[in-house]
């Protein structure tokens, strides 16, 4: 049993990710070592952790998504066949299981993308998260709704728009961009990460290299 001082299933986890199914693994190895509620030093932590064992860690903004998407999808509710990356983009529809079930059934589960995933949740209207704050508002409360128009609106501004509804469009599509953008750069560096560890490669001393290890940019996949 992996010890929760030394992190050694997430380590493992990391050294060994390669495909969609080990994304699964480093998420649930997070959900057994860096519980829900846990302060962001413990994502450090495996960070320091993973270097003394070189390998290469992840962001701690990657880490904490890897560990709640897990948590969002135990494996008895996961889509068999269906890829980590959609599973965590469907994550935003009021339906999660209904979305992606749907589209397994369509389009076949080893064939849906996150595109698939962006493009049914435009279709049901579901182009915003559900934000959840500690008093319990939703994006279906009148104070949630407000406060996104109110980001609408200083788009709008700041980039010449005159109508809110079409910056609300555009803030979506921008947000599709940027997850299929991040998911590419996860996938190129995860086949970094190999090579380095097959054949000994020095590896980088910054997480700003990739937009996928960025904290800024990150930070939109939670949009």
């Amino acid at each position: 049993m992996a010890s929760v001082t030394t992190y050694d299933a997430s380590i493992a986890a990391m050294r060994d990710k390669r495909t969609q199914a080990d994304n699964w693994r480093v998420g649930d190895a997070l959900v057994a070592e860096v519980p829900q509620n846990a302060p962001r030093r413990l994502f450090d932590a495996v960070r320091v952790a993973a270097d003394a064992a070189g390998v290469r860690a992840l962001s701690v903004s990657a880490l904490r998504q890897y560990r709640d998407t897990a948590v969002a999808w135990p494996p008895a509710a996961r889509i068999p066949g269906v890829s980590f990356s959609a599973h965590r983009a469907a994550m935003r529809a009021h339906s999660p299981a209904t979305l992606l079930g749907d589209l397994a059934t369509t389009r076949g589960a080893e064939n849906v993308t996150v595109r698939d995933v962006e493009t049914a949740l435009r279709a049901t209207g579901a182009t915003t998260p559900r934000v959840t704050t500690p008093a319990g508002l939703s994006l279906d409360d009148a104070t949630a709704r407000d406060l996104l128009g109110a980001v609408a609106t200083r788009w709008a501004s700041a980039s010449g728009r005159n109508d809110v509804l079409a910056a609300l469009r555009a803030m979506d599509n921008t947000r599709a961009e940027l997850r299929a953008m991040l998911d590419d750069a996860e996938t190129r560096n995860a086949a970094a990460s190999r090579k380095a560890n097959a054949w000994g490669a020095p590896r980088k001393t910054t997480d700003a290299a990739t937009p996928a290890a960025s904290g800024k940019l990150g930070n939109v996949r939670g949009l």
